[in-house]
């Protein structure tokens, strides 16, 4: 199954509300991870320093280098978003990509036309139920449940 001009999908958003949900999910997945590292190593350095940097800045001082530490943290986070909401969509391409094609394919066969076998891309993750639908397929045409399709 190498990559056809045929296969090659050139439209990245497939399955619109599917890809999006798991472009939220690991945007809020990135960001909690992210939140909780940083509050982690945050309070833990101001465990083991807070005494320490308190001796070292004066009165008042540290509190405002917390802030803008934390400002530079979330405005990182915000320039971060766009690219790991757009490597998602990319990622949920490969998942998502292949199962209009197999609605599809499963569609006919349900209605008893055998439309040969299902082909999709090599990089996408269903290529494993794709070979157990092919399978399948074979196997009830071969017990002639399913006719041959005629083309269309």
């Amino acid at each position: 199954m190498s990559e056809n001009p045929q296969f090659k999908r050139t439209q990245i958003l497939v399955e619109r509300n599917i890809q999006f949900r798991f472009a939220r999910f690991v945007i809020l997945f990135a960001t909690a991870t992210a939140f909780l590292t940083s509050s982690v190593v945050f309070f833990t350095m101001l465990v083991f320093l807070g005494d320490k940097l308190a001796a070292v800045y004066p009165q008042g001082r540290l509190a405002p280098i917390v802030r803008s530490a934390y400002l530079v943290f979330f405005g990182n986070l915000i320039l971060a978003a766009p690219f790991i909401f757009y490597a998602a969509i990319r990622f949920s391409h490969r998942i998502v990509g292949p199962l209009p094609k197999m609605y599809r394919y499963l569609e006919r066969v349900g209605k008893g036309i055998f439309p040969g076998r299902l082909t999709i891309r090599e990089n996408d993750e269903l290529q494993e139920l794709a070979e157990v639908i092919n399978r399948m397929a074979d196997d009830l045409k071969s017990r002639g449940l399913i006719k041959e399709s005629d083309g269309s």
